[in-house]
């Protein structure tokens, strides 16, 4: 396999944030199933939103019918660190092509964390570790959040108190 060892670096990495992400996804699937969305919903919010803390917001924000505009307002100052920091990854992203869009969407804070916080080995091609790191980090949000929703839908569970 031509990138085993990014693969192998990454998915070590990224250990500590599937511990996470699976809890915490696993509880954003309960809360969207327990406000009566569908699974599919919460997988697609999971995988095209990808924003933990936006999207515990947004149940709120359809609950309460906010309009798009003051959505979008919300959702830009909860988001708008990631900027920030984001700025710091632009010479490490500058070679990936069209990988960029990806990384850029799928950098979350726990992922520049690994990113910047660990030292990896020269050889690896640091364009693919830091795809497959957010793609392991993405899936293990993905997977929680499915997995609650499902869960969700097939016990009844009082979310009450919990967001929204």
């Amino acid at each position: 396999m031509k990138y085993h060892k990014e693969i192998k670096t990454a998915f070590r990495n990224s250990i500590p944030v599937m511990m996470g992400y699976l809890v915490l996804g696993f509880a954003f699937g309960l809360l969207m199933a327990s406000n009566h969305y569908a699974w599919y919903w919460t997988a697609l919010m999971s995988l095209l939103i990808y924003a933990g803390a936006l999207q515990f917001a947004a149940v709120g924000f359809f609950s309460a019918k906010l309009g798009m505009f003051d959505i979008a307002v919300a959702s830009f100052f909860i988001n708008v660190r990631q900027s920030f920091y984001g700025l710091s990854l632009l010479r490490r992203f500058a070679d990936t092509s069209w990988l960029k869009p990806y990384l850029i969407h799928a950098l979350t804070d726990e992922t520049y964390a690994l990113l910047t916080g660990i030292k990896t080995d020269e050889v690896l091609s640091q364009k693919h570790y830091a795809l497959f790191l957010s793609a392991f980090n993405q899936s293990y949000w993905v997977i929680g959040s499915i997995s609650g929703a499902l869960f969700g839908a097939a016990v009844q569970f009082d979310t009450r108190g919990v967001a929204g």
